[in-house]
């Protein structure tokens, strides 16, 4: 009860030292909450911020089942709502720019481009754009082009994605659709052609 909190309250017990605000333990702490939320219950915290800036509309257009798929993928990973726009934005609208880690990380090398021209054919002939399906076609691809598969799912994301990392490369392409895939690989190889 308060009388009970009241009654051993102790200001002696106090600290001269100032208190201390971890900034990163605060933020590890929501990502725990976040990661907790029921889907639903993320949605609808997470619209104000599309619309905050800007994107209701694209929110609307892609539907409940499409976003709670791509929150879904995202939950894992964000620490802030805010972070759903920052770092999840692509689910909803295609990059414009591509981060200069992810540059640095995998679009510097010269056989890039190659590499992402002949994974396009071999995702656009994919009948079910699925998961599994994808997984095999792209490792298929790395294969015949006598690749380790990460030397292309790289670079790949960051055609996606604008960013070096995400969430499952795979179960990310499935939910973007295929439409979707193939022409933010058609604009990476546009970008590496500069």
């Amino acid at each position: 009860t308060a009388a009970e909190i009241i009654s051993r309250f102790q200001p002696a017990g106090f600290n001269n030292t100032s208190a201390v605000f971890d900034e990163n333990k605060l933020l590890w702490l929501n990502g725990r909450h976040l990661k907790q939320l029921a889907l639903e219950e993320l949605l609808t915290r997470v619209e104000p911020f599309f619309q905050k800036r800007g994107l209701g509309d694209i929110w609307a257009i892609a539907g409940q089942e499409y976003n709670l798929k791509a929150l879904g993928l995202l939950q894992k990973k964000m620490r802030t709502l805010d972070e759903f726009i920052s770092f999840g934005k692509y689910f909803w609208v295609d990059p414009d720019s591509y981060s200069a880690e992810a540059i640095k990380r995998h679009f510097q090398n010269s056989e890039t481009r190659e590499r992402l021209e002949k994974l396009l054919p071999a995702l656009s002939t994919l009948d079910q754009f699925r998961t599994d399906g994808i997984e095999q076609v792209v490792r298929q691809v790395a294969e015949h082009l006598e690749l380790q598969a990460a030397e292309l799912i790289h670079p790949l994301r960051v055609a996606l994605t604008g960013f070096h990392v995400s969430p499952s490369l795979f179960d990310m392409m499935a939910v973007l659709g295929q439409e979707t895939c193939l022409r933010r690989v058609q604009n990476a190889i546009a970008y590496l052609k500069i």
